[in-house]
């Protein structure tokens, strides 16, 4: 399956090819990043790493913490 992520801290689109039995920490991977560093959202809203993958557009944002 096919889904387009907007990472919005690089100002891009690009189109991931994933298995249909996917989760997001699938797609999180697939993009070279680690669950702990981003947020996945669809349609605004927040998802969780265990959260089923389906066709559609996603943006990602990574994050930064620190003391």
């Amino acid at each position: 399956m096919k889904v387009r992520v907007n990472l919005l801290r690089q100002n891009k689109v690009v189109e991931v090819d994933l298995p249909e039995n996917a989760k997001v920490r699938d797609l999180v991977k697939k993009l070279g990043f680690s669950t702990q560093g981003v947020v996945v959202m669809r349609d605004s809203t927040p998802l969780v790493e265990d959260e089923p993958v389906t066709p559609g557009e996603y943006s990602v944002l990574q994050v930064a913490s620190g003391g």
